[in-house]
């Protein structure tokens, strides 16, 4: 990653970057120049992606028990990957919790984690 994003996440499309400030109730001017744009490299097949969006990581927020979710879909996939750890290994929900964070937050490092179900961001957790 570019020296200069380095304290920036992935958030994706601009559809997914209006939706994370929509819910965060942020504007251009709450935001200021916390937010960059990137054009993905030209695929093998010639195919040009679309620009992808990044947000600094001040922007985001923790929600409920998973510190590093960035948004309230990510959220809602932590505690159905928490659900499904209960199903199917018999741990208590607490325990589950905990691993998901040890697993997802690392400790005192950047680690990847969702802030949408269908995508994946750096995030520090506290």
């Amino acid at each position: 990653m570019d020296e200069d994003l380095a304290d920036y996440v992935a958030v994706g499309a601009r559809e997914d970057l209006d939706r994370l400030l929509a819910e965060y109730r942020l504007g251009a001017a709450e935001v200021g120049d916390r937010i960059r744009q990137r054009q993905p490299a030209r695929w093998a097949s010639g195919y040009v992606p679309p620009p992808e969006f990044l947000v600094h990581v001040s922007v985001l927020r923790p929600h409920g028990p998973f510190g590093c979710a960035g948004d309230e879909e990510a959220l809602a996939f932590c505690g159905a990957v928490v659900d499904a750890m209960v199903a199917r290994y018999g741990l208590d929900r607490g325990a589950a919790v905990d691993r998901l964070n040890r697993h997802w937050s690392g400790t005192g490092v950047w680690r990847y984690f969702p802030i949408r179900s269908t995508c994946c961001a750096a995030v520090r957790c506290m």
